[in-house]
């Protein structure tokens, strides 16, 4: 039966949807460049559906403004040029795996949360670290999930329903019964979609206890930072899980939590993560609502289907 999943789910990994063609167009543009603003705004008014939406984000930003924004330019103005290019990237993604239900928006919401917090921390370290990588990373770490409930709902549920509390019991899970992990999994997603290395392999390290070894380097820091990122919301949706959701700890609780989850090299720069944690789940949400993955409710998910699995990843 193992055997037989994982086939099923390699399988499935060989037909997925190419990536909009707008997302490689993103991740070849060089932020530092001069250029990239321009580059950028171009992108955007060469698909009309992404200026649709970033200009109604830019609207509902500026409400209280007396003249609305109708240019592609002044809404990139408006909202950030990099909120712009990681809201034109999670709409990418998602357009490949199109949420139909709670417990798929509330993973979603979860990878736009994860995405968001590893690019604050990434950020707030000052170590010119990737924050697009980052991003991306975060975004695309849990992608596996998608393709098991899709693929096999009845062995996710068995194993959502087995006896995990932690992200290794969960991956120990996952291979005794889909004969691989999501990570795994997600990170042949990402071979099949062409993305680079780097990203790809955040996507299967993001549970490995030495990612920061084993990617190496400043790819290996952007790791651990997109796991303590993963870590942070993990007790949203998986109640019988032992760490407490960060914004729900006073702040000193949060930064002592921080303090054990965040590696050595981030120690002295504790200072001010817990906020910027806290500004970018918010952050998250908006991007959830504005890309339209945010679930109705996030504790108790509508019923998805015979077999249904809760939003645990």
């Amino acid at each position: 039966m193992t055997a037989l999943v994982k086939d099923q789910l390699l399988k499935k990994v060989d037909t997925l949807p190419v990536l909009p063609r707008v997302l490689s167009q993103l991740l070849e543009l060089d932020p530092a460049a001069p250029s990239w603003f321009d580059d950028l705004v171009k992108i955007v008014e060469a698909e009309p559906s992404y200026a649709i939406r970033l200009i109604g984000a830019a609207n509902s930003m500026a409400a209280h403004s007396v003249t609305p924004i109708t240019r592609i330019r002044d809404a990139v103005v408006r909202l950030g040029a990099r909120e712009v290019s990681n809201l034109i990237i999670s709409m990418s993604v998602v357009r490949v795996f199109v949420p139909r239900n709670d417990w798929e928006r509330g993973l979603w919401t979860h990878a736009l949360e994860v995405a968001s917090v590893a690019r604050a921390l990434a950020r707030h370290a000052n170590m010119g670290l990737n924050f697009e990588q980052a991003y991306l990373g975060g975004l695309l770490h849990d992608v596996g999930r998608f393709i098991m409930f899709d693929v096999a709902p009845a062995a996710l549920r068995e194993v959502d329903e087995a006896a995990w509390d932690t992200p290794s019991q969960l991956v120990a899970a996952e291979r005794g019964i889909c004969g691989l992990d999501h990570a795994e999994l997600g990170a042949e997603a990402c071979a099949r979609w062409m993305i680079p290395a780097h990203f790809a392999n955040l996507v299967r390290f993001h549970h490995d206890k030495n990612v920061e070894v084993t990617l190496g380097g400043n790819d290996g820091r952007i790791g651990s930072l997109v796991q303590v990122a993963d870590l942070a919301g993990f007790s949203a949706v998986s109640s019988s899980h032992t760490l407490p959701a960060l914004v729900d700890l006073p702040a000193a609780e949060g930064e002592a939590l921080l303090r054990k989850v965040l590696p050595a090299w981030y120690r002295d720069r504790i200072p001010g993560a817990l906020a910027a944690v806290t500004q970018a789940l918010a952050q998250a949400d908006l991007v959830a609502e504005q890309v339209g993955v945010k679930p109705v409710s996030r504790k108790k998910p509508a019923a998805v289907a015979p077999g249904a699995v809760s939003a645990r990843r």
